[in-house]
C-alpha cells in the first residue's frame, strides 16, 4: 500500500508516493455467546468489520437463529496496525462456531474464499443480498412502469429499500471498474469478476480509499445506502 504526498515547493508542485508502514498481528478469539454473534465479536474487539466478515463467511451454512446461549465461537485472524489504529479489512484464517448439535469449522484460502473441514465452500460465490435492506422496491423486469417517466421500460437491476446510510457490501470478489457519477445512476460503483459485472447505483458515499483498480474481497465495504 502507499500514501500520496503532495506538496509545493516554490511555485512548483511535487507528488511522493510514500510506503505504508504497518505492522500485521495475528489475534485469538474465544467467546461464549450472549446475544447475538455478531454483538457479542463487536463488544469483545471493538471491530464490527470482524464481526461482518465472520457473519458473511458463515450466512449460508450456519442457523444463527437456532444457537443458543453459550454455544462458542472462535476466531483466529490477523489485523494490519499502522501508528497504534486498526486500517483495512481484517482476514479470517480459521474460525469455528461449535453449537449443541453440530460444529461449523471455517478456513481461508489464498484465493480469498472459505471452505469447511471437508473442502467445501462455506459461502456461495456471490452474496445473496450486499445491503441489508427492509424490502424490495423495485424488482429486475423487461417491463417496468417508471415512476418518473411514467412509460414502461427494462429496469435490469434490483432496487433495495434501505436506511440511508446503511453499508454496501461487495457481492464478489473482483477490481473496481468504475467509481464516480453517471447520469440516471447517481454515484455508482461498478466491480468486474472475469466477464461479470455488478453495478452498485445510488450511493451516497464510497468506502474510504476505494478507487478504480483496488483490488475488494466479496463482503468488503464498499459505501453507502443513498438516493443519488
Amino acid at each position: 500500500d502507499l500514501q500520496i504526498h503532495i506538496y509545493k515547493k516554490g511555485e512548483d508542485y511535487f507528488l511522493d508516493f510514500i510506503p505504508i508502514i504497518f505492522t500485521r498481528k495475528e489475534k485469538t478469539l474465544l467467546l461464549s455467546l450472549q446475544t447475538s454473534p455478531y454483538q457479542d465479536i463487536v463488544k469483545a474487539t471493538n471491530d464490527p468489520l470482524l464481526a461482518n466478515q465472520l457473519m458473511n463467511a458463515y450466512k449460508k451454512s450456519v442457523p444463527f437463529k437456532r444457537l443458543a446461549k453459550n454455544d462458542k465461537i472462535a476466531i483466529v485472524y490477523t489485523r494490519d496496525y499502522r501508528v497504534g489504529q486498526a486500517f483495512g479489512q481484517p482476514t479470517i484464517k480459521i474460525a469455528m462456531i461449535s453449537s449443541r448439535l453440530h460444529q461449523y469449522y471455517l478456513f481461508s484460502h489464498s484465493n480469498g474464499r472459505y471452505y469447511d473441514s471437508k473442502a467445501q465452500e462455506v459461502a456461495g460465490f456471490l452474496l445473496e443480498t450486499p445491503v441489508k435492506y427492509t424490502r424490495i422496491s423495485s424488482p429486475f423486469s423487461y417491463g417496468r412502469f417508471h415512476p418518473v417517466l411514467k412509460v414502461k421500460r427494462p429496469h435490469y437491476g434490483v432496487d433495495y429499500a434501505a436506511k440511508h446510510g446503511s453499508l454496501i457490501h461487495s457481492a464478489s470478489d473482483g477490481r473496481v471498474g468504475f467509481i464516480g457519477v453517471k447520469v440516471g445512476y447517481g454515484k455508482v460503483v461498478e466491480i468486474h469478476l472475469n466477464e461479470l459485472r455488478l453495478v452498485y447505483a445510488h450511493m451516497s458515499m464510497f468506502a474510504k480509499g476505494l478507487k478504480k483498480g483496488s483490488f475488494v474481497k466479496k463482503g468488503q465495504i464498499i459505501g453507502r445506502v443513498g438516493s443519488t
